[in-house]
């Protein structure tokens, strides 16, 4: 067998005619391709000195994003730029908006009413009188109902809170499934989505529990008579919250609501009342007294109609804004016609 290597078969044999190979070059050539790709043909090309390259860590944007001056514009900085602006507000606590609308709405309305029948009796003395006496009681009325009802609240949230951990704690995983499913189906969400979410769930919440954090164990018949005597919160995490927030509808209630409730619903209705009693300080007159209350707390309605648009997330259209500053204007004039009418029928009776 003859040799194969080449210096061996170079002494025996004719050497065949040499064949130059290719110089290797070293500079960047655009035929040579690289062994893997470290940048896009498309983003090389459209990216810009400045302008930084998403990294693998923090994947594309899937959707064609927008190209603002040279640069690409996710549509995470597009929905950032719209929340920010001005036609979309920055809201404010919802609870602590309906509360200040409530106590702001009954301020305007009811001792405004007050006030207009009071001018029947022809004294701006009884009127002010009056009016303040009804803007005292009133407001504390108002507080103190505010704090009921968010107290009330409160204690229904506990109370169905540990009432649903207990059902949680003596089912099975299969009928919490069911549950799951049934809340995740309107959302168009399957079966086997629910099934995942339910067991994920059910292992948070039993992790959670073991800890101490939780109830303790479901209610039997040995301590049935103690049930709601322990005054214990329902898991922050798991199946029980899940169930309350989404099937339910309900959300846990902070302890200082009922005061800050108690205390924004009477300092509203207070300085709303104080509106309409205004212009009976100031002139001596019934008459006067009363157009003047009747102007200022016609604009002080529309305005305020207005603002809660605003606060509440309406239309930012003119349309909107009139209809809301309108509809709020009519109740409290609708509120002191019929309560001035009242008051001078009976007047007029005796």
């Amino acid at each position: 067998m003859p040799c194969q290597n080449c210096s061996c078969s170079s002494s025996k044999q004719e050497s065949a005619p040499a064949v130059p190979l290719p110089r290797q070059s070293y500079g960047s050539s655009e035929s040579s391709p690289l062994l893997w790709k470290t940048t896009p043909s498309s983003t090389a090309a459209d990216s810009t000195p400045g302008t930084p390259i998403a990294s693998s860590s923090s994947p594309a944007c899937d959707r064609h994003a927008l190209v603002r001056r040279g640069r690409t514009q996710c549509c995470k900085e597009l929905n950032d730029a719209a929340a920010s602006s001005s036609s979309n507000p920055t809201f404010i606590d919802p609870d602590v908006v309906r509360d200040v609308i409530i106590g702001l709405s009954d301020g305007l309305s009811v001792p405004f009413a007050l006030s207009a029948a009071l001018t029947a009796l022809g004294s701006t003395r009884i009127v002010v009188v009056g009016g303040i006496a009804e803007l005292v009681s009133g407001a504390i009325s108002m507080g103190v109902g505010g704090f009921l009802s968010a107290q009330a609240e409160m204690e229904h949230y506990n109370n169905q809170a540990r009432h649903t951990h207990e059902r949680v704690s003596r089912s099975c995983l299969a009928e919490m499934k069911r549950e799951v499913a049934a809340i995740l189906e309107p959302f168009g969400l399957g079966d086997d989505v629910a099934e995942k979410v339910a067991e994920r769930l059910a292992r948070v919440e039993q992790a959670e529990t073991s800890t101490g954090e939780g109830l303790p164990a479901p209610v039997t018949a040995a301590n049935a008579d103690h049930e709601g005597s322990s005054d214990i919160s329902a898991p922050e995490q798991g199946l029980t919250p899940f169930l309350l927030k989404l099937g339910h509808g309900l959300e846990p209630v902070s302890p200082s609501r009922a005061y800050i409730s108690a205390a924004t619903i009477g300092v509203s209705y207070f300085l709303g009342g104080l509106v309409p009693l205004i212009p009976y300080m100031i002139w001596p007159r019934v008459g006067e007294a009363l157009i003047g209350s009747i102007v200022i707390t016609g604009i002080v309605l529309l305005v305020f109609g207005a603002v809660k648009h605003r606060f509440t997330g309406g239309k930012t259209t003119v349309g909107a804004y009139t209809w809301a500053a309108v509809s709020t204007l009519s109740v409290g004039g609708i509120a002191a016609a019929a309560s001035w009418s009242i008051v001078r029928a009976i007047e007029g009776h005796e």
